[in-house]
């Protein structure tokens, strides 16, 4: 999706370990303690709160919904990139139905992959109930030789199911039920040498990762006169594991070399949220009241060859937020429509941290509101042009080095957003352009403590500036063409409490320039579809992130 999704930036940091920005909106490329800038949904469940992205596969999915901007009022505070939303295909009522696909891969003078996927569609009761099955493996070939003997070490598993049941009650009622899993393995981490010219390293110790999510999500329906009533529950639980050669920090950690460090996480976010709405008439609206619940944990390990074990790490955060929301629009003249959206919330964060700078337990509440406001035109049918301001926020915590608070303070952010759509030649071209800016105060941003783990603190005050635009044309039944490209200016303008800068002022990972552009060419041959297609990608120079210690010179490349 990040291919395609214009201002979509994944770090790609390994399996199920990859963090997703949208307009230049980035902290850090690494899974610290803060909450993430976009919030990541499947159907109605929101399955990260400062958990990595857990990258599930498009297997059985209908379509992909990316909402650039804070999205507070009706997605939570936290979303200050925007949310990033997988919707499946819901269970057919209907009639029986199946299909599979298989798929094989290799690299040349590397390993073969494959992956298979299952989905069975069963009626439990016409027109009542339906039960839908899902089930893949997906097997990517390693690339990555160790100089010891070793070869095509970063072979990656990825193995998941999932069962959709939807039972209609009564006419115009819905109960959604799904539960779903997924496992990812990697045999090891996936980095080369540098001064290496083959996609070799120093023979090492493996470095295996894996995630392991979990989803149990239930949604009710309905209709209640001219209102549309929605009831959501859910739980995710996310476990990560990652383990690293650490013999070359051995000796500043009191050790021996060889070291392994190994770091478990487990992630737990609850999800309940009551929804009133009228979707008819002039002024349609929408509110309700919700409740989340988030439960993070971290323990970290050094073991040596011999049974020696060093406890580097062991922390917990909980976040609880209770809310209030409200939205809706009406028509001030033709075609000029206002929106307006507002959440107050409550929010307690609680963390416990013992690490190598000593141990900590803090409490915080406050209250807050978060408001939205747009303003929309629709000159015709295939016309629309916006202009949206919203603004989000997301909670401090523990800072182990800050001497004066021992905490790191919440940020806040405020965006403006103009656009304009238009759709002609009978909905063959379609034409998007967009701009933005964003004022980001108190950025949170992970960097490394002495003892080489990550904590989370202020980084200063930032700008972002940018523009979007793409096009998509179908000449023909056969043809399509597809290009976008974006382009921004995410820069911290001072320090922390108005320090001048001293170093590179771009804001980690996002880089200034993106494009791509896809061409197909569909040809129908009996049976059988040839699709040949010329696409291309280019990202361009970004750093790894704000701390000295771990930044990097990346992107540029196409």
């Amino acid at each position: 999706m990040a291919t395609q999704v214009q201002g979509l930036i994944a770090t790609n940091g390994g399996p199920g370990a990859s963090r997703l920005f949208l307009r230049g909106i980035a902290d850090s490329p690494f899974i610290g303690f803060g909450q993430s800038p976009v919030s990541v949904y499947l159907n109605e469940a929101r399955i990260t709160y400062d958990a990595p992205d857990p990258d599930f596969r498009m297997v059985d999915v209908d379509r992909v919904e990316v909402l650039k901007g804070p999205q507070g009022p009706l997605y939570g505070t936290g979303a200050l990139g925007g949310v990033y939303r997988v919707m499946t295909i819901a269970p057919d009522l209907g009639q029986f139905a199946g299909r599979s696909r298989q798929r094989l891969a290799g690299l040349p003078g590397h390993g073969v992959g494959a992956s298979v996927e299952g989905v069975v569609n069963l009626p439990v009761r016409q027109d009542q109930a339906a039960l839908r099955l899902v089930g893949y493996v997906d097997v990517a070939p390693g690339w990555i030789n160790n100089a010891g003997g070793r070869s095509d070490v970063n072979r990656t598993v990825v193995r998941g199911t999932r069962a959709s049941l939807r039972v209609v009650p009564s006419e115009g009622w819905t109960f959604d039920l799904i539960g779903a899993g997924q496992n990812i393995r990697a045999l090891d981490s996936k980095y080369v040498d540098r001064d290496k010219e083959e996609l070799t390293r120093a023979d090492r110790t493996p470095e295996p990762r894996s995630n392991n999510v979990w989803l149990t999500s239930g949604v009710l329906q309905g209709e209640l006169g001219p209102y549309a009533l929605t009831v959501s529950t859910s739980l995710a639980t996310q476990r990560t594991l990652k383990v690293d050669d650490a013999s070359s920090a051995a000796s500043s950690l009191g050790l021996t070399a060889p070291l392994r460090y190994a770091e478990t996480r487990t992630y737990q976010v609850f999800d309940q949220e009551i929804r009133l709405a009228n979707k008819s008439g002039r002024t349609p609206w929408a509110l309700g009241v919700s409740y989340l619940s988030s439960r993070s944990g971290a323990r970290g390990r050094a073991s040596e060859i011999s049974p020696m074990i060093a406890d580097l790490l062991d922390a917990s955060r909980s976040v609880t937020e209770t809310a209030m929301f409200a939205e809706g629009s009406r028509p001030l003249i033709d075609g000029l429509r206002l929106g307006l959206g507002i959440r107050v919330f409550r929010s307690t964060v609680k963390e416990d941290r013992d690490d190598d700078v000593g141990t900590e337990v803090r409490s915080k509440s406050l209250w807050g509101v978060s408001p939205s406001a747009t303003l929309s035109w629709l000159p015709s049918s295939a016309s629309l042009a916006y202009f949206r301001v919203a603004s989000a926020f997301r909670p401090g915590g523990l800072d182990p080095t800050n001497v004066e608070t021992g905490r790191y303070d919440a940020d806040q952010l405020v965006a403006f957003e103009a656009g304009f759509r238009r759709t002609s030649d009978g909905g063959r071209l379609q034409v998007e352009v967009g701009a933005f800016s964003s004022i980001w105060s108190d950025v949170q941003s992970d960097y490394l403590l002495n003892s080489g783990l990550v904590a989370t603190r202020n980084a200063g005050d930032a700008n972002i500036l940018g523009g979007e635009l793409t096009v998509r044309w179908r000449p023909t039944s056969a043809w399509s063409f597809v290009a976008g490209a974006s382009g921004q200016r995410a820069r911290l303008v001072r320090g922390i409490d108005g320090a001048e800068l001293e170093r590179d002022p771009r804001l980690p990972v996002v880089p200034d320039v993106s494009g791509h552009f896809d061409m197909r060419h569909s040809i129908d041959a009996g049976s059988w579809r040839v699709s040949p297609a010329v696409t291309g990608r280019y990202l361009g120079r970004s750093r790894l992130s704000l701390d000295p210690g771990l930044d990097r010179r990346m992107g540029g490349f196409a």
